[in-house]
């Protein structure tokens, strides 16, 4: 059973009133999260993962923001690390489907590429909002939300002048001696791989990265372990599997260039293993969203009610909490419906009507799978790539059936992906930042309002980023 503790209590009553969206707060965080940001970029090249920025960003805001005599700051500090955590989370989902453009021949372009990450960014935290009430509230204790768990403790830890920035700047440090040491030396190498002597189709490998350590430091070992063992089912018995039974099969097989006796263990998982996790996640993600949808409609139906006048009075509009108040849901619909069809209207994106209805529909299917997997395994392993390619395999699957099969549609395929790709990264990130809101007792309006301001901030920056490492 999923139910809110009678016992809980956020950090600050509902009742009481403190400075939260200030222009400083939201100031250090477009700030700090153009910063993250653009690390990020970098991180998500290299590695294929980002780690969640707003547990770093919450302590430079407390080391930042000192709190006057007799004032609690704690939710500022809370809104600078939503402003800031949109910076990461659009990052991420960028450079996982906007370089796509550049193998199919298309140049990279930092104004298309920053309309691209601003109309996913807002898209997802309109499609996460309706979710807040079911995942966040109604699931406390349920789902862990790790990282806005560990974010609510370090506010709740400053706000007690239990926490400094000291061990933020001291990893910086080590971290950039170790990737000195690393790359400029070549002290150590990056990726250590080896296939596994009468075990053929087998591999194991691994990274060595200061990133990846802080990585599996932040999720924890439930979660790390989590993913060894998909790593492990992957690499020691799906692909094998695939090796043994394509040794039978002439020719080549699915969307191969060449047979699978010629493949070695990474082209098995780049053309047959990933593509059998991205079903998984899609399939979770169905039932997911069956799961939620009584839910979803209650809190969609209260919304409407409260907009529209419905049981003002005692009990009513009223007499909402400041810690349960959202954005209206006509602010939510009309947002939603608008941002689509500017996608389908202006010319830069080359989405038709077709594409900007499945951008709808994919977005938000997969913002209800974004915000739950989150909330299990927490933002860092959110499975977004496997999504992501769910969404392409859906998209190209109706567009065939539609006899849209030529190859220029591909560019419409990769735009839809690309948005709602950055939408599902959005919404998942929201929803660590909205579970921190919740816990110290957080305004979710304001917060959403922040999170906002951080897409729009970062946006620019990271297309500009992309650009010149794409150059360099």
């Amino acid at each position: 059973m999923s139910s809110t503790p009678e016992t809980f209590r956020p950090s600050v009553p509902a009742d009481e009133i403190q400075p939260e969206l200030t222009f400083r707060a939201v100031l250090l965080g477009a700030l700090l999260g153009v910063v993250f940001g653009a690390a990020s970029t970098y991180l998500a090249l290299r590695v294929g993962l980002t780690t969640s920025a707003s547990v770093p960003i919450a302590v430079l805001s407390i080391w930042a923001i000192r709190k006057k005599q007799q004032q609690r700051a704690i939710l500022e500090h809370n809104i600078v690390q939503t402003t800031g955590s949109a910076g990461e989370s659009v990052a991420a989902a960028v450079v996982f489907t906007v370089p796509a453009l550049i193998f199919l021949g298309y140049p990279l372009q930092v104004g298309i590429t920053a309309l691209i990450a601003l109309t996913g960014g807002v898209l997802g935290v309109l499609m996460m909002v309706p979710l807040r009430r079911y995942l966040i509230v109604k699931e406390h204790g349920v789902l862990r939300y790790p990282e806005g768990k560990a974010c609510a403790e370090i506010l709740q830890a400053g706000e007690r002048g239990g926490t400094t920035a000291t061990k933020v700047f001291v990893g910086l440090g080590i971290g950039a001696a170790f990737k000195a040491f690393q790359s400029v030396f070549g002290g150590i190498k990056g990726t250590l791989s080896r296939a596994i002597p009468g075990y053929p189709g087998s591999e194991v490998a691994c990274d060595f990265a200061p990133e990846l350590l802080g990585v599996g430091y932040i999720i924890g070992y439930r979660t790390s372990l989590i993913m060894v063992s998909g790593s492990l089912l992957s690499a020691l018995i799906l692909t094998p599997l695939v090796f043994t039974f394509g040794q039978a099969i002439p020719g080549t097989f699915g969307t191969a260039t060449v047979p699978i006796r010629e493949m070695d263990a990474l082209a098995i998982w780049k053309n047959y293993v990933r593509h059998i996790g991205a079903g998984a996640v899609a399939m979770g993600g169905i039932f997911a969203l069956v799961r939620a949808l009584p839910s979803i409609w209650s809190a969609l139906s209260s919304s409407a009610k409260g907009l529209l006048g419905g049981g003002r009075g005692a009990g009513g509009a009223q007499a909402v909490e400041r810690t349960d108040r959202d954005t209206p849901v006509m602010v939510l619909g009309l947002g939603a419906i608008g941002l689509v069809v500017m996608v389908w209207l202006v010319p830069a994106f080359q989405v038709d009507l077709l594409g900007a209805v499945l951008i709808l529909v994919f977005g938000f299917l997969f913002a209800v799978v974004s915000s739950r997997v989150t909330g299990e395994v927490g933002s860092t392993s959110n499975p977004l790539s496997g999504m992501t390619i769910a969404v392409l395999m859906g998209t190209c699957g109706l567009f065939v059936a539609s006899g849209m099969g030529d190859a220029k549609y591909s560019v419409l395929a990769l735009m839809i992906g690309a948005i709602v790709c950055i939408a599902v990264s959005n919404a998942g990130t929201c929803s660590q930042d909205l579970k921190t809101g919740f816990l110290v007792g957080a305004t979710p309006r304001r917060q959403q309002i922040g999170f906002i301001i951080g897409v729009l901030v970062s946006t620019v920056v990271i297309g500009g980023t992309l650009f010149l490492l794409d150059k360099t």
